[in-house]
């Protein structure tokens, strides 16, 4: 992991404190995914550029295996190209559900350059966030059966970051009576979902709501493969298992947050506060 940003550190470094005029541009940073997801990321781009059309919007990979594997830039890579463009104070918008082990080491490794690159916040930052995102969601939940809320969960490697997953079970616990938090790994994992099956309660249907920003890897075959996944473990005790799929451009998607209209206004708001907060600083400096 720590590979991951040796090289933007190298770049930080050769910063120098922005002085008056700055040209500045905007990065979408996002993990990146194995799966096909242009279409996810093109829909995202779409809202940003409308909303920022005074800005240069650029796309970063936060993952170090996926940028390489698919030849595409990480943020250090991006810095390094715009600068080459004479911009010189960059706007990162982590497009990350969760306050993580990334983002934290995001944050630690740019703190020094805080004038020149700004980090606005990943989804879940704030106590509201946590309700207001499964407002946004609940209108895909079934009535008629059980809504299994997919987040993608972290490793104990990564840090203790339980108490993320946590307030989201308890936020989703207090406010729905049919919905449950299952995560791929860590807490809570499949706990919810036995618990529930316990109950000896007959489930007719069960429709996965996927919390991550791409529905891609995880729940094309770990939840609704055929073979070695949870729809099959489910086989027998489940009449019916359906995902909520978006239709983009006419063709019909696994529905993950990145699908979501109300999740990137979500977003864009962060970042939209994240800039205003620079100009704020900028109109201090002058009047000082």
């Amino acid at each position: 992991m720590k590979k991951i940003f040796m090289g933007l550190i190298m770049v930080l470094i050769s910063l120098l404190p922005a002085k008056g005029f700055t040209k500045d541009s905007i990065i979408l940073l996002t993990f990146g995914t194995t799966t096909n997801a242009s279409e996810t990321y093109e829909y995202v781009d779409k809202m940003f550029k409308k909303h920022f059309k005074d800005y240069n919007i650029e796309w970063a990979y936060a993952s170090k295996i996926i940028s390489n594997k698919e030849n595409l830039p990480s943020l250090s890579d991006k810095i390094v190209e715009l600068q080459e463009k004479g911009y010189n104070r960059f706007f990162v918008q982590p497009l990350f559900i969760y306050r993580a082990f990334m983002y934290h080491r995001l944050k630690s490794k740019t703190a020094k350059y805080n004038d020149r690159i700004y980090i606005s916040e990943p989804l879940l930052y704030r106590k509201e966030d946590y309700v207001k995102s499964l407002q946004y969601i609940e209108k895909y939940f079934i009535k008629d059966g059980l809504n299994l809320i997919v987040g993608h969960g972290t490793k104990k490697s990564l840090g203790d970051y339980k108490k993320i997953y946590e307030a989201l079970d308890k936020t989703i616990k207090k406010n729905y009576k049919n919905a449950i938090l299952y995560t791929i790994d860590g807490f809570p994992g499949e706990s919810n979902l036995k618990t529930f099956l316990e109950k000896d309660i007959k489930i007719e249907r069960l429709q996965v709501i996927p919390f991550m920003f791409v529905a891609g890897d995880h729940i094309i075959n770990d939840i609704l493969g055929e073979k070695d996944s949870l729809k099959s473990e489910l086989s027998g005790k489940v009449d019916s298992i359906t995902a909520v799929k978006f239709n983009y451009k006419g063709k019909y998607y696994y529905m993950g947050l990145g699908f979501n209209k109300n999740i990137i206004e979500m977003f864009i708001n962060k970042l939209e506060e994240t800039i205003n907060n620079a100009r704020n600083r900028d109109r201090d400096k002058i009047s000082n």
